[in-house]
């Protein structure tokens, strides 16, 4: 989308919609946000920086088309720090008892408590390497598109973004800090391991520092997103990645970080996200 000069991919406006939202928030919440200039900052920066990356032509070269693609790796995970303090400023309190009651009115019981009947050491270990593989799968779907599907890269960054993002947006609408403190008292079987799963654990608990981030799975969101692009771009990959995945997605409710309505949220999403992006490319080639 070419305005001005400059050339608008769908995800640069993405991105920018989203910073746009989120500043917006932010100065409708100054009085409740410390250091909101510094937030304020960050937004439209981001946003300027955009801007001009959308000067970069498509033959400027590999480094350059580079940047062009992939500066949302610093954005994405910046954004989602800032959420942190953002979050309790905008809205104020958190809904976890609305996701309780929704997943006690689907499945009839907790579904964190009532995966304490097969919880045992070594599937503990299992789940929790296999929740550590949503950092990973992105990254590994990015480089085998690149090296082998390069005219898939628009489509698969342009997913991945409005992924991201939306899954933030739910965040803000519906805080949440999930089922291992808001149903704490009703886990009577600590998940313990045989030494792994209690490191990563406590790695995880540090690296994630945001304890609002439960509806939608950005994990399942994520990383089905990831298997359903292997599908249909790497279809001789399906098998393996397709076990880590529902791997993974099972540990998000099995290891208490989500709620079952947040994995079913998180499936949603990622097949919104794949479909808008599929039009948004076929427009952007029309």
């Amino acid at each position: 989308m070419n305005i001005s000069g400059f050339k608008f991919r769908y995800f640069d406006l993405v991105t920018i919609l989203y910073q746009a939202i989120i500043f917006v928030l932010i100065a409708f919440s100054h009085h409740r946000l410390a250091d909101n200039l510094l937030y304020l900052f960050f937004n439209a920066g981001t946003i300027a920086v955009v801007v001009l990356i959308a000067r970069i032509p498509d033959n400027a070269g590999k480094f350059p088309a580079g940047i062009r693609y992939l500066y949302n790796l610093a954005f994405i995970p910046l954004s989602y720090l800032q959420l942190r303090t953002v979050i309790p400023a905008v809205h104020g309190r958190d809904l976890d008892l609305l996701l309780i009651n929704i997943d006690h009115a689907i499945f009839g019981v907790h579904p964190t408590v009532w995966l304490e009947k097969i919880t045992t050491p070594l599937l503990t270990e299992y789940l929790q390497l296999c929740y550590c593989f949503y950092y990973f799968l992105p990254v590994g779907l990015g480089i085998a598109i690149y090296l082998k599907k390069r005219a898939a890269i628009p489509e698969v960054v342009t997913g991945l973004t409005i992924c991201y993002y939306l899954s933030f947006l739910g965040y803000l609408l519906v805080p949440a800090i999930g089922p291992r403190f808001s149903l704490a008292g009703s886990q009577t079987v600590a998940l313990t391991g045989f030494g792994l799963s209690e490191v990563l654990s406590k790695g995880l608990n540090k690296l994630e520092q945001l304890y609002r981030d439960c509806f939608p799975s950005g994990h399942t969101a994520v990383t089905f997103l990831v298997l359903l692009y292997t599908k249909k771009f790497f279809p001789g990959s399906f098998t393996p990645v397709a076990v880590i995945v529902f791997s993974l997605i099972f540990s998000t409710v099995y290891l208490r970080y989500h709620y079952a309505v947040d994995v079913l949220a998180g499936i949603l999403l990622a097949v919104v996200s794949i479909w808008l992006a599929k039009r948004i490319i076929l427009k952007e080639n029309s």
